[in-house]
């Protein structure tokens, strides 16, 4: 059964164990609990007011264990953050990298092992105290191996403030860059969506066809996660073709990311209802 809400996958999952986290809100914080270290780290060691700051959620995971990404597929639900920021900032949405494909047969999920970083812009307002500021989220999440297990905790970070160009937390400027490179283009694809029975067909031109294609959906019960997804190329455009989620009506627009030889691609399209080409 898939889960539907993440109270209630938390209210019949076993405890995942006791947080321990920075006492005192410092450059980053991190907690861990029995098979993940979760970190909040900004990129850069200050902020400047009203320019945007970026801050990486990171998840260091046990061998065979793993989170979920935006759409856990069959089983699993996202990581969650509810900031805690001053008056006039602000938190952007969640940046997410492409995914893994985790098959538990006849289950098909989706989510990240071993480490991930998650980016989050968050905006500034042009005048800010002195400092420093005090940035705070409260960080929900699953980590799953045979079975699920909920994780918590509040992170408090605090940036000087500065008027110059802030430095890199040099530490973390490799992760924040192996991030960035991971996450899906939003540009050079052109796609179309066709809907025909209880078939979905994705219609990709813009680059080249691949050798290996496969399409993650933004949001749960469009496509059977677990069912094969069939490439065709001809000519500079190719086709997957992938199965409708059971007991749904077509959506009108498809949404996700395209991964087409490891480099992902953000779709976003209408969908059209008529026979897929041949």
């Amino acid at each position: 059964m898939k889960p539907r809400s993440f109270a209630a996958l938390l209210a019949t999952a076993a405890l995942g164990g006791t947080l321990v986290a920075s006492a005192a809100p410092a450059l980053t914080a991190s907690a861990a609990s029995r098979n993940a270290v979760v970190t909040l780290v900004p990129e850069h060691t200050s902020l400047v007011p009203g320019q945007p700051l970026w801050v990486g959620l990171h998840f260091k995971l046990a061998p065979e264990w793993h989170t979920y990404w935006k759409n856990g597929g069959d089983a699993g639900l996202p990581a969650r953050i509810r900031w805690r920021l001053p008056d006039g900032f602000t938190a952007g949405e969640i940046q997410w990298p492409l995914p893994e494909r985790l098959p538990t047969e006849p289950l098909m999920s989706y989510g990240y092992g071993h480490e991930v970083l998650l980016l989050v812009e968050l905006k500034t307002p042009a005048s800010v105290g002195a400092g420093p500021v005090t940035l705070g989220a409260r960080v929900d999440w699953l980590e799953c191996k045979d079975a699920c297990l909920p994780g918590k905790a509040e992170l408090d970070i605090a940036l000087p403030v500065t008027s110059g160009a802030p430095k890199p937390l040099l530490d973390w400027a490799g992760a924040f860059q192996k991030a960035r490179a991971r996450l899906p283009k939003n540009a050079g694809v052109k796609a179309e969506a066709i809907s025909s029975g209880k078939q979905l067909t994705l219609v990709v031109s813009g680059i080249a066809p691949p050798k290996q294609a496969y399409f993650y959906a933004a949001k749960p019960e469009v496509i059977e996660h677990s069912a094969a997804q069939a490439l065709q190329a001809s000519g500079k455009t190719f086709e997957l073709r992938m199965t409708r989620a059971i007991d749904t009506s077509p959506p009108q627009t498809l949404e996700g990311v395209l991964e087409a030889d490891g480099q992902g691609y953000e779709i976003r399209t209408p969908v059209k209802a008529e026979k897929p080409r041949r």
